[in-house]
């Protein structure tokens, strides 16, 4: 991405780790759960408390990115302008129209609106960290093993492996973040956006929060993915047209 970038600044890499791991390691060990319980917010906002989780990589991607500047190569709306929020107003509008059901007693239509706007708020703390520096802080290296470290460091980031889950399923985590890895690397390295690699991050978000039986989920999802690839190509174009 930064073709003046020679070799890998392992300090920098170093603190980024650090400090995404000592922020987001409260909430990932359920540190804080006693203490949100007790803080409850009203109309169903307790949601964004899950943002807790994404903070750490959030703040460590805004302190390298201002350290260590001239390895970076993307911004928050890159090549395309507007298409990364488009993709975005796009996922929020879909779940405000199919709903996610709650055991909150509010409208599913409306708790389709605060999930579709947390979960990308929270992909977007995480990309600001994982593709909009450490995928450049790493660059110098082959793709594999670029790649297969972020996978780790981001693996790791979950503290999912502290609760008591098989090694199956551990197993199966590590290789979609691996597979993630890779996608969101490619695109980010076309788009330049941080934004754009958030909405496909949220996706993953999405199988997890949205409370859909699998089969519509799937569908709706790829019907998602599929509007946001044709508005991308439309942009694209439009970009080659104008540019």
């Amino acid at each position: 991405m930064n073709d003046t970038q020679q070799h890998v600044h392992w300090k920098y890499v170093i603190l980024f780790v650090l400090i995404s791991y000592l922020i987001s390691a409260p909430a990932n060990l359920g540190w804080l759960s006693d203490t949100l319980e007790n803080f409850s917010l009203p109309f169903g906002l307790d949601q964004f408390k899950i943002l807790l989780q994404g903070i750490g990589p959030f703040v460590a991607g805004l302190v390298l990115r201002k350290l260590h500047p001239n390895v970076i190569d993307s911004t928050p709306r890159g090549k395309y302008k507007s298409t990364g929020w488009m993709m975005l107003g796009i996922s929020v509008i879909l779940l405000t129209v199919i709903g996610n059901q709650n055991d909150k007693g509010l409208n599913p239509y409306y708790w389709g609106t605060l999930t579709a706007i947390v979960l990308s708020i929270h992909a977007y703390f995480e990309e600001t960290g994982w593709r909009g520096y450490l995928e450049h802080a790493l660059q110098p290296l082959s793709e594999p093993i670029r790649v297969l470290l972020i996978a780790v460091v981001w693996y790791f980031w979950h503290l999912s492996f502290l609760s008591g889950n098989s090694i199956k399923s551990e197993a199966l985590f590590f290789l979609i973040l691996l597979v993630g890895t890779w996608l969101l690397g490619r695109l980010l390295e076309q788009t330049k956006s941080i934004l754009i690699v958030a909405a496909f991050h949220s996706v993953f978000n999405l199988m997890q929060w949205w409370d859909l039986s699998f089969t519509p989920k799937i569908i709706w999802l790829s019907v998602l993915v599929l509007v946001w690839i044709l508005l991308m190509t439309f942009q694209k174009k439009k970009h080659k047209i104008e540019g």
